[in-house]
């Protein structure tokens, strides 16, 4: 509390030493003079001074906490108005704007949103899809190795890549990127085709598979496998035909002014050695590989495995979006928490100023009886003095104002003059 008020008063509440000397003193001056008149009735020089001080003091403390009270009252009334009025318009306003951020929010990616609403269509098409399947088939995918399979097939269409270049280089001996190329191409349609016959198998052999399909499975196979073989087997013939120029001394200048027809003529008939063998084994061992684990990669029902990962992909996707939806609107809510834990911690402060400001009311209230009393006996002390002084050393008798307890007339000369509101 900050009563600064009390400034005006402070001799007369720890009333020091050398002002008793200095009343005493004055009373003994002016006794030796005989000062006041034995015959004055009214209080004067001296002790009308002492009184007058008093007075003026006490009148400046009352003034000054007159407006100090003013400011104490017009603060708890604001505090009041704080508590009362602006902290509950504060969580009206914020409960208004977390209500509209969550609408909002929902109205655009929740479950009011068009685009939840469409995932949902989505995922209930594929559930009645991949539960018509399931009930049918009675058993979940069967499927292997799925995230191996992509990658193996790619370490089998590399591998295709030497095998084969050889071959090319009956046509294209000196021109390494076209041997290169021609060897991806063709090293990639085995493998692609290894997949389709591989699967095709699969479906094909499993009484899972709709019996309507089984003449376009059987097709497929017979028809793939006859290009593969034909494929694979023309590629050996061309390894052993330039197996067979190299052996005989040629040049690839030889080849070149043969034609690339006739080159290819001759490798159709030429007989099957070591060298075509070993390339027509290596190419069917790469296809075979690709056919098995195509065979062990897939589901022998045709539509399952697919259904299955868009039922789950749905679901998935839902998931994730109810989850991002449930995440942002906690995250609104915590934001909402935040301002409104901080307009609680303010109201608490604004209660506890309350407090302090109505107990800093009580105490001036009470320090005004306190205060009032130390004045009364600190005058009451300087004129004993002053009169002790003075009659010590006075000729004559005393002036009748003169007594030993002057607390009643003192009070009174105060009281007849204090500001109203006392």
């Amino acid at each position: 509390m900050s009563m600064t008020y009390r400034k005006f008063i402070n001799k007369y509440l720890d009333l020091p030493q050398h002002e008793i000397s200095k009343a005493q003193k004055d009373g003994e001056f002016d006794g030796k003079k005989n000062i006041p008149k034995s015959d004055e009735n009214e209080i004067s020089g001296v002790v009308l001074k002492i009184l007058t001080d008093a007075r003026s003091a006490w009148d400046k403390y009352l003034s000054e906490k007159k407006v100090y009270l003013k400011e104490i009252k017009k603060k708890l009334s604001d505090t009041d108005y704080d508590i009362d009025t602006n902290i509950s318009a504060e969580i009206q306003k914020e409960n208004a704007t977390l209500e509209q951020e969550q609408a909002l929010y929902i109205s655009q990616e929740g479950n009011q949103s068009s685009k939840h609403q469409k995932l949902e269509e989505d995922l209930q098409s594929a559930k009645i899809d991949y539960d018509r399947l399931r009930s049918e088939l009675n058993r979940p995918v069967l499927t292997k190795f799925e995230k191996f399979y992509f990658p193996f097939l790619l370490v089998l269409s590399l591998a295709e890549i030497p095998i084969n270049r050889k071959a090319f280089a009956l046509f294209f001996g000196n021109e390494g990127w076209v041997l290169l190329l021609l060897a991806i191409a063709v090293g990639a349609m085995l493998v692609f085709f290894s997949h389709i016959v591989g699967h095709l198998i699969r479906e094909a052999g499993s009484s899972d598979s709709p019996k309507n399909l089984r003449v376009k499975q059987y097709s497929g196979i017979s028809s793939i496998s006859v290009v593969m073989i034909i494929l694979v087997y023309i590629l050996a013939l061309m390894r052993q035909k330039l197996a067979d120029v190299e052996k005989a001394g040629g040049t690839f200048e030889d080849l070149i002014a043969n034609g690339a027809g006739q080159n290819f003529q001759e490798a159709l008939f030429t007989p099957l050695g070591t060298d075509g063998a070993i390339l027509l084994v290596l190419n069917m061992t790469i296809i075979a590989a690709g056919i098995i684990s195509s065979f062990f990669r897939h589901d022998p029902h045709p539509y399952y495995e697919k259904v299955s990962k868009t039922y789950n992909k749905f679901r998935d996707q839902s998931f994730q979006m109810k989850q991002k939806v449930e995440d942002e609107l906690n995250n609104i809510q915590e934001k909402y928490n935040k301002k409104l834990e901080s307009i609680r911690n303010r109201e608490q402060n604004l209660n506890k100023d309350r407090d302090n400001l109505l107990k800093e009311i009580e105490a001036i209230q009470e320090n005004d009886k306190e205060d009032f009393k130390n004045i009364i006996n600190s005058v009451d002390r300087l004129i004993i003095a002053y009169q002790t002084g003075n009659n010590n050393n006075r000729q004559e008798k005393s002036p009748s104002f003169f007594k030993k307890n002057n607390t009643s007339q003192i009070k009174e000369f105060l009281v007849k003059w204090i500001i109203s509101d006392y």
